[in-house]
């Protein structure tokens, strides 16, 4: 196995992880979107520790997140709630380097920089969530069990299965890279010894939280996507590409085609690590989808395998570089479309964030002349999750007024509120509501991710008649 101490290796391997951490500080401060003050307020609302584990059985409720939110508890600095996730994505960088290290120095320092820079990963890194800790717990626990393939140490079983544990806290998805390790130990061991003492207690975990959280569990909801366009999405996002038109199509075939090439590259050399990593990203998502027949598909939901993709496109990449000169050029043009890529979605993400929910409050309060502000929206608990929670930093004077659907007085309420998850959309510049008040757009809150990380806001003013 190549030696990580030389010095070279170590200053890349320090760069690479000092820029991971640039990239992601300014996403640490745009405004939280819906999905977070959701799981902040179960947070909050939970009388104790336990109750978030026996009785909020909701699949918006990623448990050692929502532990970690609650016992910050409430902060007016909105990015400490963000550090968890920051942290595991900072982490996650270190353990792809790690694990790639046996297919050498070159292949270890191109994962870390491909998990550094890919657009879902700094995303879902900043994102006060539990994907990150997820993945993060994924690949600490394919470490351990690789060491334990190695070497047998008496402390080995614990931490593989402390790992495990918080991985299934931290989010249900873990359960991809769960299956994949639990095959490849029953291949790599054989004995049933072994996997006793490693298994016992992860699938142990599993069970109990199938019965106290899963089994019960309320689904929350979402935009009904088509698996395989979400599949070309999240490979669009990572590679740099554009999502839509023909074009992502190939570019997210090929990405698949590659995936598939290089496993088969491993198995042709008798690397066992082909069945963990066919497994984590194609096979276990697979069976659960089957299994689940779940129809919110969301790019979320594949986020656990992408990390040990881009492990797998890393020792790819490393192969093609040793071919000869041609590939080199090529390879050259892949890491340029990549960084351009995914450094453009980065700017535009910078500058919008998941939304300027803060801004549109702000914009309302500092336009309404009188006493009262009065306001209706297109979707009344959305929406008002958002406005409940970015009204607590406002000071003002005046009567706030949020009115429930189809409670509307005569004259019409001042403002009316939209949210939009359609990435394109483009508001009108006019509303007429039922009753037949003219509104004139007077505020608009782009967000770059809507319906993945974000939503749009157009807020609407009347008119007078």
């Amino acid at each position: 196995m190549p030696s990580l101490k030389s010095p070279l290796f170590l200053w890349s391997a320090g760069l690479i992880l000092s820029l991971a951490i640039l990239v992601r500080i300014p996403a640490l401060f745009n405004d939280l979107w819906f999905d977070e003050i959701w799981s902040l307020s179960i947070a909050l609302s939970a009388p104790s520790f336990w109750d978030v584990l026996t009785t909020m059985q909701h699949d918006n409720n990623h448990l050692l997140n929502t532990w970690i939110l609650r016992l910050l508890g409430y902060q007016p600095n909105w990015m400490i709630y963000r550090l968890l996730p920051f942290f595991s994505g900072i982490g996650l960088v270190v353990m792809a380097g790690i694990i790639a290290k046996e297919h050498g120095r070159g292949v270890a320092l191109i994962s870390m920089a491909l998990n550094a820079l890919a657009f879902p990963l700094v995303i879902y890194s900043t994102e006060a969530r539990g994907y990150a800790p997820a993945m993060l717990f994924a690949l600490v626990s394919i470490h351990f069990m690789q060491k334990a393939f190695d070497r047998h140490r008496w402390w080995l079983p614990i931490a593989f299965g402390l790992s495990a544990m918080l991985g299934f806290l931290a989010h249900l998805s873990f359960v991809y890279v769960y299956l994949a390790i639990l095959v490849w130990s029953i291949r790599k061991f054989w004995n049933p010894l072994p996997l006793f003492i490693y298994h016992t207690f992860p699938l142990m975990v599993i069970k109990l939280l199938y019965w106290i959280q899963i089994r019960p569990m309320v689904v929350g909801g979402g935009d009904q996507n088509q698996w395989l366009d979400v599949i070309n999405t999240i490979l669009n996002w990572t590679i740099g590409t554009p999502d839509t038109g023909v074009l992502s199509l190939g570019v997210g075939c090929l990405v698949l085609l590659a995936i598939g090439w290089q496993l088969l590259w491993w198995k042709r050399e008798n690397k066992d690590l082909w069945i963990l990593y066919s497994i984590a990203i194609f096979g276990a998502p697979l069976l659960i989808i089957l299994i689940t027949q779940y129809q919110y598909a969301q790019v979320r939901y594949f986020l656990m395998c992408l990390p040990l993709v881009l492990i797998v496109l890393a020792a790819l990449l490393v192969r093609l570089w040793n071919i000869g000169s041609v590939a080199k050029f090529g390879i050259v043009g892949i890491a340029l479309i990549f960084c351009l890529g995914n450094g453009w979605r980065l700017w535009e993400f910078y500058q919008n964030g998941r939304g300027q929910y803060q801004a549109v409050v702000k914009h309302m309060i500092h336009q309404t002349q009188g006493n009262r502000i009065t306001l209706a929206s297109d979707h009344s608990e959305r929406n008002g999750m958002l406005l409940n929670y970015y009204l607590e930093f406002e000071s003002f004077t005046k009567q706030f007024l949020y009115l429930p659907d189809n409670s509307w007085p005569v004259e019409g309420p001042q403002w009316y509120l939209m949210h939009n998850m359609d990435r394109a959309a483009e508001p009108d510049t006019q509303w007429i509501s039922p009753s037949g008040q003219t509104y004139t757009l007077a505020f608009e809150s782009r967000a770059p991710l809507a319906g993945v990380s974000g939503w749009h806001w157009f807020l609407y003013e009347k008119q007078a008649p």
